[in-house]
């Protein structure tokens, strides 16, 4: 559901990135929230709703804060019909009991309460978690669906140092005089942070969907810069 949902996302940020305008058009962020909405509906993904709504503000922002104070206002009994669990959340703040919130809860608590010192610093590997999954908890799973635990569970501190940095270097560029590099970086970074956070990660991984991952990454790193970007900083 997660993959369905998500892969409209990066591809039309790559698309962005290759349009020739420099402005990001109404028409674009329109059709990013509708299409984006949409694959969330069809794969029953509700992060991705929460995804798609705040990666359309961000977007509008680059555009006119304005707008996005208007469509904040306006799209807020979204969020509230969603019926968040705000007691999962309690739950999960405490790392007690994870067991309760289902499946990902059960990945959390067994991943935490298996990982010791050596492992937080080295790491399990690439191929552990199916593995210890299958063993501990009796069924199939890629991994604890959390980015933090999955990166420091196949990497050790290496894995949490990487994610750390790439996060400080999408802050930055969040902030950049070109308007689609701002917007991309401003979705990735909502992505990797948020989505990933009760998901599976893709960023460190073997799925499909990693190839996306990267060449988005890809296109706020090092696409050609855009020649009109200096004289609207101007």
């Amino acid at each position: 559901p997660n993959i369905l949902a998500s892969a409209p996302g990066l591809f039309m940020l790559i698309m962005l990135r290759y349009k020739k305008t420099p402005n990001i058009s109404p028409q674009f962020i329109a059709c990013f929230f509708v299409i984006g909405m949409t694959a969330a509906f069809l794969g029953g993904a509700r992060t991705m709703f929460v995804f798609y709504l705040v990666g359309t503000a961000a977007i509008t922002w680059t555009l006119s804060p304005r707008y996005t104070i208007l469509a904040t206002v306006l799209l807020a009994p979204l969020i509230i019909l969603m019926d968040i669990p705000w007691g999962d959340l309690l739950v999960m703040m405490r790392l007690k009991n994870l067991q309760s919130l289902g499946v990902r809860g059960e990945l959390w608590q067994a991943t935490l309460q298996y990982m010791d010192t050596g492992d937080w610093l080295f790491g399990y590997g690439l191929t552990h978690f199916p593995v210890f999954v299958k063993t501990v908890l009796g069924y199939y799973g890629s991994d604890p669906h959390n980015w933090i635990l999955s990166a420091a569970g196949m990497f050790g501190v290496l894995g949490l140092l990487f994610y750390a940095v790439l996060i400080r270097k999408l802050v930055r560029k969040s902030f950049s005089f070109d308007k689609k590099e701002r917007a991309i970086a401003a979705c990735l970074l909502l992505f990797f942070i948020g989505r990933e956070f009760g998901n599976t990660q893709y960023l460190l991984n073997n799925n499909p969907l990693c190839c996306l991952y990267w060449i988005s990454i890809s296109l706020v790193f090092f696409s050609p810069p855009d020649p009109n970007a200096n004289e609207q900083a101007v």
